[in-house]
């Protein structure tokens, strides 16, 4: 940014599968560094910054990117406040904001066909999340046929509910790396500890590499990840205990 440096001699590697922490306080570069890899940051393609095998900025559009890359955050959790605020007369489901997923889009302007559906439920059966996504007294065969018919709307689940919708939503499209911004931001103890522990759970039985940022120490232990990347002031990697880097 102008005169100032935000990484420096900074080299880190995220192989398939892998499961990292980032840690940092403010001013560390931690959103620096999302944005480097999301494409939000657009000095990410002047860079030698190589994303699933490809470099950036090597003839990739943003949407090859985007559908290998599974994304909460701050930012996108308050698009999807704005988009489903009642007072612009839309009637937003959970169903809705997971299914977006599939399209990398804020609403749901496409039907999914039969075997995306199908893939969503499947999706919504294994993070245990049917009474919140589909409705807690839905006919199981109603709900077969049609899923959407009686969810709940996303704007009056409370703050922890949506970021559970939102986890699965960033998981529909089958995504090789699910990266979280701060992602328990905001939520009580009991819900951070409820988020974190469908995220080990994630982590148990997928293959999908995960990075998760925090200014939370204690998220280190309790999510139990082998690979910590730490951020000083200036954005400098000062210790990781993994041999990637």
């Amino acid at each position: 940014y102008g005169p100032i440096s935000v990484f420096k001699n900074f080299s880190w590697t995220v192989r398939q599968s892998e499961r990292w922490i980032v840690v940092g306080g403010n001013g560390t570069g931690k959103t620096t560094l999302v944005d480097l890899i999301t494409g939000e940051n657009v000095q990410g393609y002047q860079q030698n910054i190589h994303l699933f095998g490809r470099q950036k900025g090597s003839g990739e559009s943003i949407w090859d990117i985007k559908k290998q890359l599974g994304v909460i955050s701050s930012e996108l959790h308050m698009e999807y406040l704005i988009f489903s605020d009642p007072r612009f007369y839309r009637k937003v489901t959970a169903w809705d904001v997971v299914c977006s997923g599939l399209f990398d889009s804020i609403g749901l302007y496409v039907e999914p066909t039969s075997v995306q559906t199908a893939a969503v439920l499947q999706w919504i059966d294994r993070l245990g999340l049917q009474e919140l996504v589909i409705a807690p007294n839905c006919n199981e065969a109603l709900a077969a046929l049609e899923p959407f018919s009686s969810s709940p709307l996303f704007f009056e689940l409370s703050h922890g509910q949506q970021k559970l919708v939102l986890l699965c939503r960033a998981m529909v499209k089958e995504p090789r790396l699910l990266l979280l911004d701060e992602p328990t931001h905001g939520l009580s103890g009991s819900n951070r500890g409820k988020f974190l522990s469908l995220l080990q759970r994630l982590a148990q039985t997928s293959d999908v590499a995960i990075i998760l940022v925090t200014h939370r120490e204690d998220e280190i232990e309790m999510l139990g990840f082998p690979n910590v990347l730490r951020l000083q002031k200036e954005g400098r990697e000062s210790s990781s205990s993994s041999a990637a880097l």
